[in-house]
Parts: C-alpha cells; structure tokens; sequence
C-alpha cells in the first residue's frame, strides 16, 4: 500500500505482489501489536493464496477486509486451499508441530499439490503485470 511504502521509506514498490499463505496482518499473541499487512489503500495488484487448516497466519484476518476491497474496486484476489496448512510448499517442514501464543496447535504439512497450483497461481498472476 501507499501507506507502508511510506512507512518503509522506500519510493521503490513491487509492481504487483503475492502473499503465499497470505495473512493480512500479525497478532501473535493476545494483546500484542497487530501489524497489518493489507491496507485499505492498495494501489497494486495483490493475490492472496490462503491455506484454510494454517493456525500461523490465519485467513479469518483477511475477511470481510478483502471482500469489502474487491467491491470497492481495489486490486485484490484471493484463493483459498480447502486441504492444505501452513507450508504447504516445504517438504522439510512436514510434520512440524508448536503452540502458537493463542494456544493453539500449528502443524505444517506438505502437500504438494497445493504447491504446484500455487506455483502456476503465482507465475500467471505476476505474468500479467509485466
């Protein structure tokens, strides 16, 4: 967004961006600073690839923010894996487990086709705004 490229200081900006399990903002724990990632001033393509079982970085942040940008007419699309978790694409990681500070478990599991959609989700995304 326009907002934190400001706030990073850079007049440099992607020209379109993708947020593998896509989050819109961290809250790691209650009462803890939530940075947002997705603001309502996006100027820029953005695709969100959302995992519906990741405990890390949840999609419910993102809803209703993200509906009520596309009806605004922002540049925002998201896809949501039925199946998949957190990392999905990390083979390395499969199996890995933790409590997050909601309490809440957090399983990486590897699925390797959610991995190879959102390879091809990626490269046609950012295809189009070469």
């Amino acid at each position: 967004s326009q907002h934190n490229a400001k706030e990073s200081g850079s007049e440099i900006r992607f020209a379109a961006s993708v947020g593998h399990y896509g989050s819109c903002s961290i809250h790691p724990a209650p009462h803890v600073f939530i940075l947002p990632f997705l603001r309502q001033d996006i100027d820029r393509p953005v695709l969100l690839l959302m995992a519906q079982n990741d405990a890390e970085t949840p999609m419910d942040r993102c809803f209703p923010l993200v509906e009520e940008m596309k009806a605004e007419g922002k540049p925002v699309e998201w896809y949501i894996y039925k199946d998949a978790t957190h990392a999905w694409d990390q083979p390395e990681s499969s199996g890995y487990t933790f409590i997050n500070g909601f309490g809440k478990t957090v399983a990486y599991t590897f699925n390797r086709e959610t991995t190879l959609d959102a390879t091809r989700r990626t490269l046609e995304f950012l295809g189009r705004f070469k």
